[in-house]
């Protein structure tokens, strides 16, 4: 697995970006309710992941729609979650259900 983040980087860089997914300026009204409930579903699974602490993806594509795709090496405890009924949590205004 590699993971992507659409970021404006040219060169190797350490970054700590401020989480926006439960800002409703990031996807709109309908972004903001559909990750409140991605938060609630993940936070009843003992070592998921919180929406806060990250926005990453497997898919270098999807990455860049939010800037230049970027390859990410997390660093310390990384906790993830992948939807298996989409490629990305949330695109065009539909989220996946289904996690994985």
């Amino acid at each position: 697995w590699r993971l992507y983040r659409g970021e404006a980087v040219s060169a190797p860089t350490r970054m700590q970006p401020t989480p926006d997914l439960l800002e409703e300026s990031t996807y709109g009204k309908e972004g903001l309710t559909y990750f409140q409930w991605l938060e609630k579903q993940l936070q009843k699974r003992p070592g998921a992941p919180s929406v806060l602490h990250g926005h990453l993806g497997g898919d270098r594509k999807q990455a860049a729609n939010w800037g230049d795709a970027c390859a990410v090496w997390p660093l310390g405890d990384v906790r993830y979650a992948w939807p298996s009924d989409s490629e990305c949590f949330w695109e065009s205004g539909k989220g996946a259900r289904q996690l994985r």
